[in-house]
């Protein structure tokens, strides 16, 4: 199916600091002065860049350790990253460019990014990639306005023009892509398990029914289910298993949203706790949570699903993930996560797992950086299933083991 995105890309400061860069400057500030932490890091970087027209470091500073204390991760990366003198202009000539290449919906940098400049006089094409904080330090380039152009896997490409020379750094933050047929349907993403465990129940059927759409799947092994392409509007869904009483719910699928559903289920005709059915968290939907377990092979776990646990660490949690080894450190407080598939041609055969804290891969390996009550979610992926957007672009490691995915509470969910 040909897919086209409906999201605008918003490239601040591209071309210049007019009217539309400060509109939107001014649109992430109110959603910032409304209380959303995620984006009072994009004015942070803002400020950060002066990609709104007044670069303010000192500013930036205050709204990243602001969003950082309260559990915003990617504010504590860029945080780090200010007061140690890292946003500095790395260019000592005025045809030189700085820019930041970085999630519009929270800031997280872009690690890998391709990079375009095109129309330079007796080059043509220059390309770069961007570094571990989404950044990249244009060459000396001739006076005047030259053609750029951004592509990341998973977000929309962007264009426009970079003008030479300027006093500030150039940002530009870019949506993630979304389908035509995702912006105009729904889904369903689930578990069903057994009554009184926490213990998945596969191979229930689930039918929707009503609402113009007729659409059914089966639970995995973890009891696990997803359904999408659902027409907006009242449906009843069904849960049925051989030994098991059938259960049904009614609920109300939400165009462009994911409806999240955990069902209980039981081999005695007695009365079961209601089907919990909430509306899925925005960030878990623009971090493309939800389209990856559509997608990709992994273990995915929700807020509920660990909260169900009561794990004293991260590491507790991904002990009980298939595939997966956790090591305690010896000296000191943290934990680590290896694929048990053994590396070839290392002296130890370990092959560690990545971790990425709301999009942004960690210096370390230490998962122990937030405790588990704040997680929204975690995903785990080994080798080939690595989501093409979480593949290191640099292979510094050498081929990738895997990546463990920790997504922390989004600020204006509720428990």
């Amino acid at each position: 199916m040909m897919h086209r995105t409906l999201l605008v890309v918003i490239a601040i400061a591209v071309t210049h600091v007019g009217a539309e860069a400060q509109a939107t400057a001014a649109r992430y500030e109110r959603t910032c002065d409304g209380g959303d932490l995620v984006a009072c890091t994009v004015v942070g970087l803002i400020y950060q860049t002066g990609a709104g027209g007044v670069q303010d470091l000192a500013r930036a500073t205050d709204l990243y350790r602001g969003s950082c204390d309260r559990g915003v991760m990617v504010a504590c990366t860029w945080l780090e990253f200010v007061e140690d003198g890292g946003s500095a202009t790395a260019t000592d000539n005025e045809r030189g460019r700085v820019g930041y290449v970085a999630d519009a919906y929270d800031g997280t940098p872009l690690r890998g990014a391709i990079v375009l400049v095109r129309g330079v006089a007796g080059v043509g094409e220059l390309r770069y990639l961007t570094d571990a904080v989404g950044r990249v330090a244009i060459d000396q380039l001739p006076r005047g306005r030259h053609p750029i152009e951004v592509r990341h896997g998973g977000y929309q490409r962007t264009e426009g023009e970079l003008p030479v020379p300027w006093q500030t750094d150039f940002l530009i933050l870019v949506e993630r892509l979304v389908t035509e047929e995702d912006s105009q349907v729904g889904q369903i993403f689930g578990q069903v398990t057994e009554e009184g465990t926490t213990d998945g129940i596969a191979d229930v059927d689930i039918i929707v029914r009503g609402g113009g759409t007729q659409a059914r799947s089966i639970s995995n092994r973890q009891g696990r289910f997803q359904l999408s392409g659902l027409e907006p509007g009242r449906v009843v869904l069904e849960f049925q298993r051989v030994g098991y009483e059938m259960r049904t719910t009614m609920l109300v699928v939400q165009r462009g949203r994911t409806s999240e559903v955990y069902a209980t289920m039981s081999t005695e005709p007695f009365e079961l706790e209601p089907v919990e059915v909430t509306v899925a968290s925005r960030y878990l939907e623009r971090s493309g949570f939800y389209q990856r377990a559509r997608n990709t092979a992994g273990d995915r776990l929700t807020h509920r699903d660990i909260a169900l646990m009561n794990p004293m660490t991260v590491g507790d949690v991904l002990r009980r993930v298939g595939g997966v080894t956790v090591e305690s450190a010896v000296i000191g407080w943290g934990s680590e996560a290896f694929s048990r598939r053994r590396r070839v041609g290392t002296d130890t055969g370990r092959c560690p797992l990545r971790p990425y804290f709301n999009g942004v891969p960690t210096v370390d390996s230490n998962l122990e950086l937030v405790p588990p009550e704040e997680i929204e979610a975690l995903e785990v992926y080994l080798g080939a299933n690595v989501p093409i957007e979480f593949v290191d672009a640099f292979q510094l490691r050498g081929p990738s083991c895997g990546v463990v995915l920790i997504w922390t509470r989004d600020p204006q969910r509720p428990d």
